[in-house]
């Protein structure tokens, strides 16, 4: 695990160090060599009504080396701010689209434009018992 993203408020992107890995979680499926694991901070991806939910403190895997395609969830970052945040991409009339999963988060979505770069797909969803 290499930090945080936030599922609601902006956080920083970081350039990673060997030393900035926080904990060493396994992942429950195959990913690509470049994969890392990301904790969720904040309740925008968060919906207890939904088949997917991530609360605060949920951690996710997260591969740089697969194409994310319209419903999948995903890191993107803000270019020249290093703003990042975990959202759902999605696609409409030719748009793109991140979406807060949570019904009641404001703003719902953000139009992507050439400013935004996706980190990476989120694969799996990590739960330690």
């Amino acid at each position: 695990m290499i930090g945080s993203i936030a599922a609601g408020a902006w956080c920083e992107a970081i350039a990673l160090q060997p030393s900035d890995i926080e904990d060493w979680i396994e992942s429950p499926g195959p990913v690509g060599p470049r994969a890392f694991v990301l904790k969720i901070d904040g309740i925008s991806m968060y919906n207890p009504g939904g088949p997917v939910s991530f609360a605060d403190g949920d951690h996710v895997v997260i591969d740089p080396d697969v194409d994310p395609l319209p419903g999948d969830f995903v890191a993107a970052r803000l270019a020249n701010s290093n703003r990042v945040t975990f959202k759902r991409l999605r696609q409409d009339e030719g748009e793109w689209y991140l979406e807060a999963i949570n019904p009641a988060w404001e703003p719902r979505y953000i139009r992507m434009t050439e400013e935004w770069h996706i980190c990476g797909k989120a694969k799996w969803k990590v739960q330690r018992l």
